[in-house]
């Protein structure tokens, strides 16, 4: 990763403030080469905002912290938060790194590894609002979404729990 590359994740009160923190410190304590990045904290929904405590934390830690309105429309679906904060953040030149805030860095990651493949992400542990098929309550909501967007090809979800 470069200078010119931008590290983004969530930070939001409640539980995952402390989430937040914990990555942020081990970030910057075993992150190695994700130390290079800018790193930005995203506040997407107003009515969420973190404390002042978490938002000194985090800067003294030189993560910068955006709290910006970005999910007006649709707070009530956090899921959103996710895509919303990397628009916000995306650089002109560079690779946007996206860190779900409930992830610890123990080490380094590999920069071989890093720089085979355009996209890196864990097993799904489970399914919550995806669906595994006909009969799965969330299965009206995608079949909606499927007709919406003009999707023919129907993915479902099978987790590391499942």
């Amino acid at each position: 990763m470069t200078q010119r590359d931008v590290i983004t994740f969530c930070v939001e009160a409640g539980r995952l403030e402390f989430y937040a923190a914990v990555l942020a410190r081990s970030l910057r304590r075993f992150g190695g080469s994700l130390n290079q990045p800018r790193c930005i904290a995203v506040a997407p929904r107003k009515e969420h905002w973190p404390s002042e405590r978490v938002i000194d934390f985090l800067e003294s830690l030189d993560i910068e912290v955006l709290r910006e309105d970005l999910n007006r429309e649709f707070s009530i679906y956090p899921l959103l938060n996710k895509p919303l904060a990397l628009c916000a953040t995306e650089p002109e030149e560079g690779i946007s790194f996206w860190l779900d805030t409930d992830i610890i860095i123990l080490d380094d990651p590999n920069q071989q590894m890093m720089s085979d493949t355009d996209v890196m992400a864990s097993p799904v542990f489970n399914k919550n609002i995806g669906s595994s098929g006909a009969g799965d309550s969330n299965e009206p909501y995608w079949q909606a979404l499927y007709e919406i967007c003009g999707v023919s090809t129907e993915r479902w979800v099978q987790s590391l729990l499942d």
